[in-house]
């Protein structure tokens, strides 16, 4: 059910994976490299803590480690999950939870994902719900630089639940093309400041 990948990103390596999985593991490896990583460094005023959905098999998660004192990282999916939690075993400063985020306290499920893409699952309310959904702000951080989500359209269910935090720190904040998240951005005085890969960069704009 599983192998391990010996490809070096950014002097990281031996990953646990899906056997069958190649599309969570290209895909996000070559947005890091091109998109993700040089964004980050050009934008993010700090690097104390980032939160960051979906955890996947924990490659940004491990990535993220190396630049900030403090990552909290959200997987739904057992499998990822399991991969999540070795890949990351060395990684301290990373704070894992098999849970989903979203707006409100309640059990979800997910939508299956493909074996070959295991990034591709979603947030569902008619299969089974047995996973719990937390909201950013139920965590009470003490400080916030980054929020990065790449969660198939569930994003405007996770800001929801991160208005008390966004407003309080202002962080750096990741969402992918395509979702609706727009308006609420410019109501809290966010703008576009750039794509990295397929994510929009929302940047708080001093007034």
């Amino acid at each position: 059910m599983f192998k391990t990948r010996n490809e070096d990103i950014e002097g990281l390596s031996d990953w646990l994976w899906p056997e069958s999985d190649d599309g969570l593991w290209d895909g996000p490896k070559n947005d890091w490299i091109t998109g993700h990583h040089p964004a980050i460094l050009t934008h993010c005023e700090g690097f104390n803590l980032v939160v960051q959905a979906g955890g996947g098999c924990g490659m940004y998660p491990r990535l993220l480690s190396q630049f900030f004192k403090q990552v909290y990282t959200f997987e739904p999916d057992h499998i990822n999950f399991h991969c999540l939690v070795h890949n990351v075993l060395n990684h301290p400063n990373v704070n894992k939870m098999q849970a989903a985020l979203g707006e409100n306290h309640m059990m979800v499920g997910l939508n299956n994902a493909s074996e070959t893409n295991r990034g591709t699952h979603s947030i569902s309310m008619a299969s089974d719900c047995v996973i719990p959904q937390l909201c950013i702000d139920d965590l009470v951080l003490p400080y916030c630089d980054l929020i990065m989500l790449d969660v198939e359209g569930y994003e405007p269910h996770i800001i929801t639940g991160a208005l008390n935090t966004i407003k309080s720190f202002k962080p750096l904040i990741f969402i992918e093309n395509g979702s609706s998240v727009v308006d609420t951005m410019v109501d809290m005085g966010y703008n576009s400041v750039g794509q990295a890969a397929a994510d929009t960069i929302y940047k708080y704009e001093k007034v």
